[in-house]
């Protein structure tokens, strides 16, 4: 792991102590929860007798390892993901608590999308409202007006007054403007390519906008760290994949990136854009990244490997830094992976698919942060 770049800043004011007390027990109690990558691989083994009380262990009381549905189970995990992060919003100050509340609107735009997909396909309503996942609380999406829309301009002037009008402004403006050539992908699918991608690129860029409106300089700093490798991550496997595989050209390729990486600033996007293959576009990234993905062979990989490396900047955030906000993102961030992983786990046992197969899946063979690491 190259981690030159992570480094603890000087030590919280008194201030901060106090401003964060509650937050940073209340992260420290929830981190409690994390299971370790050796617990997460037992959880895979049928038999482990112990499952149920690793599941009690993670906070996961109504979660059965034999029984759930698929559907039921994915809305308790994210109705438990949900939860806990309502708890950390609370005690937050106002711009914080925008941030947070922006990044939990991720799930939002998943029903957003899903809704999209299913009218320019023509699935049936009722459908459509099955696929959705349950969200209490911050609520925006006018679904009942989206499910009446005849098409995608349409659903997308639903959208105006609603927390992503930004995002569907981007979005017709793609949609109607120019007539991008996307080689691989026609008719109504080459629309939704496009609306579904500047969707993405515009939540992102918002996420990051966010990040620097941040005013303390500790948050920020982590924060930044964070959500920068975040973007990258992003930002590298769509370059990837808009290039290599759905064949789009340089700058249709660059308008879908967005801003706000770590390491990746605009130049470099825009140089790494122009590239003519896959080998020559990672030879030419920024050395922390290039050392990341040497000798990979494929976007998936590149994937694994940034995904990987994201889980472990939150662990350092979470375990070796105090009273900052940053702890409460990384939180979330490693939640949310534990939960996913545990979806497929429970998944692949129902299946009864090979253990070295879900291990496999779920990034299980190399996962885990080594506690004995020294930073």
């Amino acid at each position: 792991m190259h981690r030159s770049f992570l480094t603890i800043t000087k030590s919280p004011s008194i201030t901060t102590v106090t401003r964060y007390a509650y937050l940073n027990t209340l992260v420290s109690a929830l981190s409690g929860r994390l299971l370790s990558a050796e617990q997460l691989r037992d959880l895979v083994d049928p038999s482990a007798s112990d499952a149920s009380v690793l599941l009690r262990a993670a906070g996961l009381m109504a979660v059965s390892l034999q029984t759930m549905e698929d559907r039921s189970l994915e809305q308790t995990l994210v109705d438990t993901l949900w939860m806990e992060a309502q708890r950390l919003i609370r005690p937050l100050r106002a711009e914080a608590r925008e941030l947070a509340s922006y990044w939990l609107r991720r799930f939002e735009i998943g029903n957003l999308k899903i809704v999209l997909r299913g009218k320019l396909t023509g699935r049936p309503k009722e459908a459509i409202q099955a696929d959705l996942i349950k969200i209490n609380g911050i609520t925006a999406l006018p679904l009942n007006a989206l499910m009446e829309a005849e098409d995608a301009q349409e659903m997308l002037h639903c959208l105006e007054g609603t927390p992503y009008a930004g995002v569907a402004r981007q979005a017709r403006s793609v949609y109607g403007g120019e007539p991008y050539d996307v080689p691989h992908v026609g008719g109504e699918g080459r629309e939704l390519f496009l609306i579904e991608a500047t969707m993405d690129r515009e939540y992102y860029s918002g996420l990051a906008w966010r990040v620097n409106a941040i005013q303390e300089a500790l948050d920020r700093h982590y924060l930044r760290i964070l959500i920068g490798y975040l973007i990258d991550q992003t930002n590298l496997v769509w370059l990837l994949r808009y290039r290599f595989a759905y064949r789009l050209g340089p700058p249709l390729t660059y308008f879908l990136l967005c801003p706000g990486g770590y390491h990746l600033r605009s130049q470099h996007l825009l140089a790494l854009a122009r590239g003519e293959n896959f080998e020559e576009t990672l030879h030419n990234l920024p050395t922390p990244l290039a050392l990341l993905v040497a000798g990979a062979v494929s976007t998936s990989e590149v994937e694994d490997r940034l995904g990987s490396h994201v889980l472990e900047v939150a662990q350092f955030i979470l375990k070796r830094t105090t009273f900052n906000l940053g702890r409460a993102f990384a939180y979330l961030l490693l939640r949310e992976k534990e939960l996913l992983r545990i979806h497929g786990i429970i998944k692949g046992r129902t299946l009864q698919l090979a253990p070295h197969l879900i291990h496999q899946a779920m990034g299980l063979e190399s996962a885990g942060f080594r506690e004995d690491e020294s930073f």
